[in-house]
Parts: C-alpha cells; structure tokens; sequence
C-alpha cells in the first residue's frame, strides 16, 4: 500500500496515470506498470503473490469515510461542517484530490494543525472502524478483499 500523493515523475506509470481524470483507473494503471516492472526480475510465483494497492490519493483520504470521528479523537468538532462538506464534494474519500494544498492531509492539516499522521491516522482508523472504510472506499475494499481470498503458502 502506497499514497498516490506526492509520487515521483519517474514511478512506474506515473506519466500515464497523470492524465487519467478517473481515479480507479488512475489506481489500476499504476498498479499494473509496478508489477510489470516487478516481473522482469521477479519469478511468476513469486510475483503472483505481489498485490499493490495505490491508496488515492493518500491514506488520509480514508479517514474522510467518517468526517465525526476525526474530529472526535482529534477533539475539535469546530471544524466538522466543513470536513464533511468536504467529504460530500467527492464521490468517495479516495477521490478527495491531490493538489499541494488539497490533498487529504493537507486539508486535515489546515483545521487540525497538531494533526500527526503516525499517531493520530491509526486512532482515527480505529474509531472508524474497517466495516466502514471497506464499504466507503471501493478501491481499498477490493484490495482486502484479494488478499483475504489468498491461499496460504505451502510449507
């Protein structure tokens, strides 16, 4: 799993998935270039085992599944109507955008300065609950869902 944001020009597919106006073929372009770049030095069985995830556009982009509760652990619910103005704006939270200032971080960033992505993203996670992220962010439910359906390796 890694954020879409901030990405290099030069990751695999990159330039492609840049004009893409659909962020899940945005996602799928980018997660099919990183494992054909993978499959030149990688066995097929090895490489079969390879599920990427490209979280569009960053992980703070799921937390908007629950404007409430980010403002709830980030304790300030002054800034909620527009969280969740913000979340309306978009079909889903992986399409919150990726712009300099309007990507999902920064946009927790503007009315949550003390926000802290490694301690304060997994307590907001967690009070929203995985049920609800998987049924608001599509992209993210598929990627569980493949590698929930895999087998286990052979001894």
């Amino acid at each position: 799993m890694i954020d879409y944001y901030g990405l290099p020009g030069d990751f695999p597919g990159a330039k492609q998935a840049a004009g893409e106006p659909i962020t899940a073929r945005r996602a799928a372009l980018l997660e099919r270039a990183m494992t054909e770049e993978l499959g030149n030095p990688l066995p097929p069985e090895t490489l079969r085992r390879f599920i990427p995830h490209v979280s569009m556009h960053e992980f703070e982009g799921l937390l908007f599944s629950r404007p409430d509760r980010i403002a709830e652990v980030l304790m300030d619910d002054g800034p909620l109507p527009r969280l969740r103005e913000i979340r309306g704006s978009f079909q889903t939270p992986e399409d919150i955008d990726d712009g300099p200032t309007t990507a999902p971080s920064k946009r927790l960033l503007a009315h949550f300065p003390r926000y802290k992505k490694r301690v304060d993203g997994p307590s907001i996670t967690e009070a929203i609950g995985l049920p609800v992220i998987r049924r608001e962010c599509p992209l993210f439910d598929a990627w569980l869902t493949r590698l929930e359906s895999l087998e286990p390796l052979e001894p």
